[in-house]
């Protein structure tokens, strides 16, 4: 109500981080971080800013309906219907 939908994906998020800083201080082990659905309701330069953010995390699964380009150090499932097409 009082905040837009990428707002509330960018709170989500810096959320979930802040989880996974701590889970990484607590345990000393990187855990593994998953976003769903990254480039719904953000724009280009928080999707940016989030993927950077990223770059720390040991590993990490992003869902995303349409991939709009291929990231770094990025390996890529394309999954449709529930059978695995391609891996790269």
């Amino acid at each position: 109500q009082f905040a837009s939908e990428g707002q509330k994906k960018t709170f989500i998020t810096a959320l979930k981080l802040a989880e996974y800083r701590r889970l990484e201080q607590k345990t000393q082990i990187k855990p593994l971080m998953h976003i769903d659905d990254l480039a719904l309701h953000l724009d280009s330069s928080r999707k940016e800013r989030l993927l950077a953010l990223l770059q720390n995390c040991n590993q990490t699964f992003i869902t995303i309906a349409e991939p709009e380009k291929t990231w770094d150090n990025a390996h890529i499932l394309v999954i449709e219907n529930g059978k695995t097409l391609s891996f790269v």
